[in-house]
């Protein structure tokens, strides 16, 4: 199908753009959340494991953006 008027509107609209950015401010804001509750909860964990999984994500989120 023809989808030159679709693209023209999610263009205008920047949906796909906003919609990235709105991914990519989740995933951080989760990581970080997350980041806090091990902290609190004084969880003996690796934060180079932590890091490296964090890393994980946003290159997940740069793969569909």
């Amino acid at each position: 199908p023809n989808t030159t008027l679709l693209d023209e509107w999610l263009e205008k609209h920047r949906l796909l753009e906003v919609g990235r950015e709105s991914a990519r401010r989740h995933i951080s804001r989760a990581f970080s959340e997350l980041e806090k509750g091990l902290d609190a909860a004084r969880v003996n964990w690796s934060r180079e494991a932590f890091g490296e999984l964090r890393e994980l994500g946003e290159e997940i989120a740069l793969a569909y953006g």
